[in-house]
Formats: structure tokens, sequence, C-alpha cells
């Protein structure tokens, strides 16, 4: 999977979706986060970032560890690993992996989508 960068300034609008995934989908995702002991939370938020998403896109949003930042690549990596495993082929969700300093996690956890907490 590439790693997609928004530029800082980007314009990132967040919400609950109108029709989330299967359930199916989110008990697999919810085991797959949940055995990651570096993921504090996970969420499933809509999310769309003009110009670099279109249309709105149901995400996979992790919270990080800090002392995990440098092996995010590889958190990250296992996980797409584990979704293709059960994911349609054609298909794909985006993870979006972020840490508690984060200025989005507020309005991302304010969505209620919420799929996993070590809270």
């Amino acid at each position: 999977m590439a790693q997609l960068t928004l530029p800082i300034g980007c314009k990132l609008l967040i919400g609950a979706p109108a029709r989330s995934f299967e359930k199916d989908k989110l008990l697999q995702l919810q085991a797959i986060v949940s055995a990651v002991p570096a993921i504090r939370a996970a969420y499933v938020p809509m999310m769309f970032a003009e110009g670099f998403f279109s249309p709105p896109k149901q995400v996979l949003f992790i919270v990080v560890d800090d002392a995990a930042r440098a092996s995010l690549s590889r958190i990250v990596q296992a996980i797409e690993e584990r979704i293709r495993g059960f994911w349609p082929a054609g298909d794909w969700i985006d993870i979006f992996p972020a840490f508690n300093d984060s200025e989005i996690l507020r309005d991302v956890a304010q969505t209620g989508c919420i799929l996993h907490s070590r809270e």
C-alpha cells in the first residue's frame, strides 16, 4: 500500500458514516487492532479530503502509543496483511494512523465510531 501524506492545512471533513461496514468486517477489524498492543484506540469514521480521496470514504483510524512511533510502518504493514486475508478483492480500507497528540483525534472521537479502546 502506498502511504498518503496530507499536507498541512488540507481541509479534512470527518463524521459518522450513514451506513457503516458490515458487522462481520467490523468484528474482524476489531480483532486485528485489539491484537496489537501498541494500538490505544481505533475508529472507523467517514473522511473526505478534497483533492486526495473522493468520494468520502470510511477509514480505519488507529491511535498508536507514542513509544511505538519508530515501529509505525511495521504496525500498519501488519494490519494491512491481516486485512488482505478477508477484505474483498478490488476494495480496500485506508488506514489512517495517528498519535495521542494528533490535532484531529478529538474530531474523530466525537464521531462515536469507536471500534477499540484500551482506556
